[in-house]
């Protein structure tokens, strides 16, 4: 099952490589700093009680990985798939570049249109974002715990359910893809455009990867007992689970003009 999405149409031809500009770093400081005070309370309504209490362990790791990282740069991922599923839902085309390094001017209406999408997209899931990687790196695994990978692709097969009813009535889904990592910017966020089954909880997702401009991609998954996640477009860390994200439509139009 596949939606009309085409990933050389409304997708973009330029890579997600960016250079951001001092004011931007900060204000993903900002967001981060206020993502961590809710994944407090986001721990205590995925992991139990038990879990909660060792939130805070994660968070301090967190925070510290943080400023230890953040200088070396960020991408525009999820702003570029919001922007893309606004356009695929909005009936129109954006202006998408002739080839990957074609990317557009800093200070244009477009490259600001991609940084404000990007932090609408941060402002609705980074918190879950952060939740994840604790749950996957700091919450023990055995009971009243229950953390680690086993629950990763538990929930990962909650939000497959929901992934697939969207996807069935015709509408793509931003995923945020949580990684075997310590550091929330190794994750990524991507646009769902179909999928097709071979098995209950066993198939391929097809994609809009902005790190893989104008090829569709492609997430082989199996979340069974022994849960394997196969990108095509290859990642430096290993895929563990993901989740649909919380998106609101922007009309480009209204934006852009």
């Amino acid at each position: 099952m596949k939606t009309s999405f085409d990933v050389q149409v409304q997708g973009f031809a330029f890579v997600n490589s960016w250079d951001l500009q001092p004011i931007e770093r900060e204000r993903l400081r900002e967001l981060l700093a206020g993502a961590l005070r809710w994944t407090t309370i986001l721990g205590a309504a995925a992991f139990g009680l038990a879990g909660a209490l060792l939130v805070p362990i994660g968070i301090r790791a967190l925070s510290k990985r943080i400023e230890e990282e953040l200088s070396k740069g960020y991408g525009l991922c999820g702003g570029m798939s919001f922007a893309a599923l606004d356009a695929y839902l909005s009936g129109v085309t954006l202006p998408r570049g002739e080839h990957r390094n074609d990317h557009p001017a800093g200070g244009s209406p477009l490259r600001a249109y991609l940084w404000k999408r990007q932090i609408r997209s941060l402002v609705y899931d980074l918190s879950k974002f952060q939740a994840w990687l604790i749950l996957l790196n700091h919450i023990p695994t055995a009971w009243p715990f229950r953390g680690g990978k086993d629950r990763l692709v538990a929930m990962t097969r909650v939000e497959w359910a929901k992934a697939k009813a969207r996807l069935d009535g015709k509408s793509p889904v931003p995923l945020g893809l949580v990684r075997e990592t310590t550091y929330v910017f190794d994750n990524h966020q991507v646009l769902a455009t179909g999928y097709e089954l071979d098995g209950a909880d066993r198939g391929t997702i097809y994609l809009y990867d902005p790190n893989c401009p104008d090829v569709e991609s492609t997430i082989r998954f199996d979340l069974g007992d022994d849960a394997t996640f196969e990108e095509s477009c290859r990642a430096k860390v290993p895929l563990r689970g993901f989740f649909c994200e919380t998106y609101g439509h922007v009309d480009p139009r209204e934006v852009l003009e």
